[in-house]
C-alpha cells in the first residue's frame, strides 16, 4: 500500500489549521482556479470541459452564500448573498451561451472579493498580535 500524496497531506492540513478567513480567501482561490481553466476550454469549444469548470466555480460561490452569517453582520452578509446571486446568474448565463468575457467579469469580481477578505485576514492576525503583546506585558507586569 502507497503513502498519500505529500501534496494531499499538505493540502489537508493547510485547511484543517486554517482561520475561517483564510478558509473563504482558498474558496475564492478554488472559484478562481476553475474559471481560468473553463475559459481555454471555451475558446476550444470543449463545452464539457467548460461546463464542469464552470460548474464547480459555481458550488464554491453556492457553498459561501450558504455560510453566510448573517446574525453577525446582517448588511454584509445581505450584500454578499445579493453579490452571489448574482455572480451564479451570471456564470449561467456564460455557459449557456458561450461568453468568455462573463467568465472574465466574473473573475475580476472575485478578484477584488478575495482581496478584501485577505485585508479582513490581515487586520485579524494584526489584532490577535497586539492581543498577545497584551497578555504577555500583563503576565510580566504580575510576575
Amino acid at each position: 500500500m502507497t503513502s498519500p500524496n505529500p501534496y494531499s497531506r499538505y493540502q489537508y492540513t493547510a485547511v484543517q489549521t486554517a482561520t475561517p478567513t483564510r478558509l473563504v480567501i482558498m474558496l475564492y482561490d478554488g472559484a478562481i482556479r476553475f474559471l481560468s481553466q473553463a475559459l481555454p476550454c471555451m475558446a476550444a469549444s470543449d463545452f464539457e470541459g467548460q461546463s464542469t469548470f464552470i460548474g464547480k466555480a459555481q458550488a464554491i460561490v453556492t457553498h459561501l452564500r450558504a455560510t453566510l452569517d448573517f446574525e453577525a453582520a446582517p448588511g454584509i452578509a445581505n450584500d454578499l448573498e445579493a453579490m452571489y446571486v448574482l455572480l451564479n446568474n451570471t456564470l449561467t448565463d456564460a455557459n449557456i451561451n458561450d461568453r468568455p468575457e462573463k467568465v472574465t467579469e466574473v473573475i475580476s469580481v472575485l478578484r477584488e472579493l478575495r482581496a478584501a477578505w485577505m485585508e479582513v485576514d490581515r487586520q485579524i492576525q494584526v489584532e490577535k498580535g497586539e492581543l498577545k503583546n497584551a497578555v504577555e506585558q500583563m503576565q510580566l507586569a504580575a510576575a
